[in-house]
């Protein structure tokens, strides 16, 4: 058995190891991009899916809406009021950058989930922003979490039949 210090290959490996860490943790919204060009090569099974990176890769904001959101995305800014309305406006538009926005998505960025979660906890039963909640949850698990949320939305709903539906996209979710 060796060691990392007897192998002069073990420093190599160490680095890569960290230039690999260091790609997830500073740009884990273009992470494909990333890997291939620390040597690795990025394999899909199926066509579609492979297509779906690719155009999420070659995405980019088309207005000055969209360029605002990856702002807040790639940045470190807490979310607030105007950039949730603005999310809100750009996911329910009649052509949505359904590309740009999966990236964030697929990669489970934290400022997309803070944003989603800080919108719910303002108005817990807004449906939209608990279906993003579990879209994301497809990426990047977090049942509990998002239990919680769909728990609150029930507990917020009053009428019987809202309670019956939100029980239902409880179910659907898990």
């Amino acid at each position: 058995m060796h060691s990392d210090d007897d192998d002069t290959g073990g420093s190599d490996h160490r680095a890569r190891m960290r230039a690999v860490s260091e790609a997830f943790r500073r740009h884990p919204h273009d992470i494909v991009e990333q890997m291939e060009k620390l040597g690795f090569h990025y394999v899909v099974d199926g066509g579609r899916a492979e297509a779906d990176l690719l155009e999420e890769r070659l995405a980019s904001p088309a207005n000055f809406q969209q360029q605002s959101l990856v702002e807040y995305f790639d940045g470190s800014m807490p979310p607030d009021e105007r950039i949730v309305e603005v999310w809100r406006a750009e996911r329910d538009a009649p052509e949505p950058n359904y590309a740009l926005w999966r990236r964030y998505f697929r990669s489970g960025n934290k400022n997309l989930k803070m944003l989603i979660v800080f919108g719910l906890e303002r108005e817990p039963t807004d449906r939209a922003l608990l279906s993003d909640l579990s879209f994301m949850h497809i990426f990047s698990p977090m049942l509990k979490e998002l239990i919680s949320k769909y728990l609150a939305a029930c507990d917020v709903e009053e009428e019987v039949d809202g309670l019956v539906g939100c029980e239902r996209h409880v179910q659907a979710s898990g």
